[in-house]
């Protein structure tokens, strides 16, 4: 009730006489110098707003821009979880003002992938002390209330302790023999590099680059997808409408994941990953089908192929990301 009452008494009204029925406040651009004919400046874009203005004014101002914003926002957002393929063709058909851009909607939900990514992984190491201070708290306790119940239990327990450190040396050494001379040099190497920086500092490295790896890698997606639609009845999806389809999903997969993972920390339902899973692969299905006009069979045979050589592709970015982080 309150956002419909700013709106109806400030942006709407504001809309209606100060910049659709009146010219604007001054003849050419403030930004570019360019000569004005409406409320927007042709050159550049910017709007023609009085910035010395009384705070109502300001007010109106800030609705009227956050309103078309939040607008914009939320019909991408719709079309983009209920109507897979449709921004893309949307984009292609030069309908491009309405929505969010793609690429924007891409940076957009990478940041906050990689945020909650990171978020998340920080405040788990945070708790990992006081859980360990009471599991030690546990430990000590039951380990005194076994020493009440008489010498053989004890007994029991030093037997146990003994075995279990015969098999973690026997497992460690067993390790240690089957590392060879390659693994052992790259370790020196990262402990060498990493000596100085804290695991925070070394996990956002990491992330750091493969956020950039997963920039990288959508353009040859959209060459896999060019690949999948040869025939001369797609030869009018030039490689442009692939790589926006491309964004497009990237961005898709990135919210649902970044939901997932927070449902995850919320609830601690481990369903909800194979959830994301099989929906964002039943997405891939429905928007190859729906964007190339074809079936949902073919989309299925085409989806396969196409996730069998991107995880190809993919394994390879780790490790190049791996080698990537340890040697420059």
């Amino acid at each position: 009730m309150l956002f419909r009452f700013f709106k109806y008494h400030f942006t709407k009204r504001k809309r209606s006489y100060r910049y659709v029925a009146t010219p604007p406040p001054y003849s050419h651009c403030k930004n570019c110098g360019k000569e004005l004919h409406g409320k927007y400046c042709a050159a550049c874009g910017q709007q023609a707003i009085i910035t010395n203005q009384p705070l109502r004014e300001s007010i109106a101002t800030y609705f009227d821009t956050y309103y078309a914003l939040d607008r914009r926002v939320g019909f991408t957002l719709y079309f983009l979880f209920f109507r897979p393929g449709f921004l893309t063709r949307e984009f292609m058909q030069g309908r491009i003002e309405r929505y969010v851009h793609p690429f924007k909607l891409y940076f957009f939900s990478s940041i906050l992938f990689f945020s909650i990514a990171l978020g998340l992984s920080d405040s788990e190491k945070k708790d990992e002390p006081a859980a360990s201070k009471v599991k030690k708290e546990q430990t000590d306790k039951g380990v005194a209330d076994t020493r009440s119940n008489g010498k053989a239990t004890k007994q029991l327990l030093v037997n146990n302790d003994e075995k279990k450190e015969v098999k973690v040396k026997l497992d460690t050494d067993g390790d240690t023999e089957k590392e060879t001379a390659f693994e052992r040099a790259i370790t020196k190497i990262a402990e060498k590099k990493f000596k100085d920086k804290s695991p925070e500092e070394v996990e956002q490295m990491v992330m750091s680059n493969f956020s950039l790896s997963m920039l990288l890698l959508m353009p040859i997606f959209a060459v896999l997808l060019k690949l999948m639609y040869l025939r001369r009845r797609h030869r009018e999806h030039r490689y442009l409408s692939h790589l926006i389809h491309a964004v497009h999903l990237h961005s898709f997969t990135f919210i649902a994941v970044s939901i997932g993972i927070l449902w995850d920390a919320l609830v601690k339902s481990p369903q909800i990953t194979g959830w994301i899973i099989f929906g964002s692969y039943v997405y891939l299905v429905v928007s190859l089908a729906k964007f190339y006009h074809q079936g949902y069979f073919k989309g299925f045979i085409k989806s396969l192929f196409l996730l069998f050589f991107y995880s190809i592709i993919n394994i390879i970015a780790i490790v190049l990301v791996a080698v990537f982080t340890i040697f420059i």
